[in-house]
């Protein structure tokens, strides 16, 4: 029993040891999209719908606002003034402009606000050669190692706003989905009707499949 002991503590030490001086784990290069309000904003005064004025204001905005990839257009209102917002969602969605809606009960009671968000790709800065480039003992990356696949992911991001919000889905065509499954199975059925069977020659003789 006395000899065990020292063993059994001697193992312990060596497994710590071995935990301890693990290499650290390598995280791939990310990408991410960073959203900050745009200097561009438009607050309207009312009532429960939009006036002539009001609509003024926003022929204004829609002639300044130049559309940029990352753009969102979010229209924050006042429980009371829920109609005039959705008035003045449907004049923008008229003239080729989306807003998400959203109510804010802190707001002024007769307050709208149209805002402008842009989201923009934020990408890795590559160029990171103080490691080596062969691998070593510990079987690590060097820090640079997969840097310039990721930017140029990132430069081919068409809305940067989908890495943190995607777009919601349009609602489905059932018909058209439908149909594209008949197509599916009648092409299908089609081709395993025309199988021709396959005739193998074993030294003579032939064997069907």
């Amino acid at each position: 029993m006395t000899i065990r002991n020292p063993i059994l503590v001697a193992g312990t030490s060596l497994l710590l040891s071995a935990c301890m001086s693990a290499p650290p784990r390598w995280e791939p290069t990310q990408l991410v999209s960073r959203t900050e309000a745009a200097p561009m904003e438009l607050v309207l005064r009312g009532g429960d719908r939009l006036d002539e004025d009001e609509r003024r204001a926003l022929q204004q905005f829609r002639d300044g606002y130049r559309a940029t990839p990352g753009d969102r257009l979010l229209l924050t209102h006042s429980p009371a003034r829920r109609m005039a917002a959705i008035d003045a969602a449907e004049w923008l969605a008229q003239r080729g402009l989306s807003v998400s809606l959203t109510t804010d009960p802190l707001l002024p009671a007769d307050s709208l606000h149209l805002g402008l968000w842009h989201s923009e790709i934020v990408l890795p800065e590559c160029g990171n050669w103080q490691g080596a480039t062969q691998p070593d003992y510990q079987n690590q990356p060097w820090p640079g190692f997969g840097c310039s696949v990721t930017r140029n992911l990132g430069l081919m991001i068409a809305d940067p706003a989908d890495l943190s919000l995607p777009n919601r889905l349009g609602p489905g065509d059932a018909e058209l989905a439908a149909k594209a499954i008949t197509r599916y199975r009648n092409a299908h059925d089609e081709a395993a009707s025309s199988t021709s069977p396959i005739s193998i020659n074993l030294g003579g003789s032939e064997a069907t499949q």
